[in-house]
């Protein structure tokens, strides 16, 4: 039918910015920045994973997996990018382009010796799509919401402070020193703090526990746009109860006057309780019904791997709680 499949080449970085004004909605400019952090600096990949379909060298279809290293329950790294951006111009839809493109991106993994490949933030139109082409659901992710005009104290806490940007070193420092319960999570290094919260789309903020010395905690704010009425909590890390609970009491006395909206893996009772001392609700669809978005969408890269093994430091990785995912570790963050 005329079309070219094509791996990335940075003269095609243009056209990808264009056809991507249909999915990100943003100006060219926030585009084509958003392209270049997420697929250039992106330090968990040795180049863009990115398959195209061209028509008469005109850029029409594309999907991508931007790099994610994460840690299994032994304290392994293991690569597992996660898949996204798979957009196609609408006067090319219904060809089988995403089909054809799908094929060659997991392909192009196999080669790479990836061996699962995640979705974290599949949109309803592609939900079906990823099922029928041999992705799994792990589950649908916890909601958590504290309304507007709710603020659990009538003022902040004078530990917690607030910052327009993070503090890396330290924030990888904190997290180092946490104990590790055996899920699979994103590894959280200085590197990943100095690269992740640059995103040109988002906007972000930081609560820190402690003083400028030494950093006890840390909750992570992020919006869409400074207008935004929705203000998501991506990140969180504290050694105990107490300073979350602080922590999540002063995001909720900053922000009363904008909804605060957590998505998780499930949450241990104790993170449960001190979200609803903080005034927050939990909104999640009881298990076993019908699994609503956002979803933990998983595959294995070899079609020939039985499900029974798709395993990760022995933990069936198609159960939910054998991960640790926050917003942040999807490109929703």
């Amino acid at each position: 039918m005329g079309y070219e499949f094509v791996t990335y080449r940075p003269e095609l970085k243009e056209g990808i910015c264009a056809l991507q004004a249909h999915l990100w909605r943003a100006r060219p400019p926030v585009n084509l920045a958003y392209f270049e952090w997420k697929y250039e600096s992106n330090p968990y990949t040795d180049g863009p994973v990115i398959h195209i379909a061209l028509h008469e060298g005109v850029v029409v279809g594309m999907r991508g997996a931007f790099g994610a290293r994460w840690k299994d329950g032994d304290g392994h790294m293991i690569d597992i990018p996660c898949a996204g951006d798979t957009v196609v111009d609408p006067a090319h839809r219904r060809r089988g382009l995403v089909t054809e493109l799908t094929h060659r991106f997991l392909a192009d993994l196999a080669a790479r010796r990836i061996r699962y490949v995640l979705n974290l933030s599949a949109a309803e139109i592609t939900y079906r799509h990823y099922l029928k082409m041999g992705w799994r659901t792990a589950g649908p992710l916890d909601q958590w919401s504290s309304p507007p005009g709710y603020a659990a104290s009538p003022e902040r806490s004078t530990r917690v402070f607030i910052k327009e940007t993070a503090r890396p070193e330290a924030m990888a420092a904190l997290v180092a020193r946490a104990r590790l319960d055996g899920r699979v999570r994103h590894v959280r290094d200085e590197e990943y703090f100095a690269w992740r919260f640059t995103n040109p789309r988002r906007h972000y903020r930081f609560l820190f526990y402690g003083d400028d010395e030494s950093l006890e905690g840390y909750l992570v704010l992020q919006t869409w746009g400074v207008n935004s009425k929705v203000v998501n909590v991506v990140d969180w890390c504290a050694p105990d109860a107490a300073i979350a609970a602080e922590l999540f009491e002063a995001a909720a006395h900053e922000e009363r006057q904008r909804r605060l909206l957590i998505h998780s893996s499930p949450l241990g009772s104790a993170v449960k309780t001190t979200l609803e001392r903080a005034g927050f609700k939990d909104e999640a669809m009881p298990r076993g019904e019908a699994c609503e978005l956002p979803a933990v969408l998983v595959r294995a890269v070899d079609d020939s791997l039985p499900i029974a093994k798709w395993t990760l430091s022995g933990r069936p990785i198609l159960n939910l709680e054998s991960w640790q995912i926050r917003t942040i570790d999807s490109d929703a963050g």
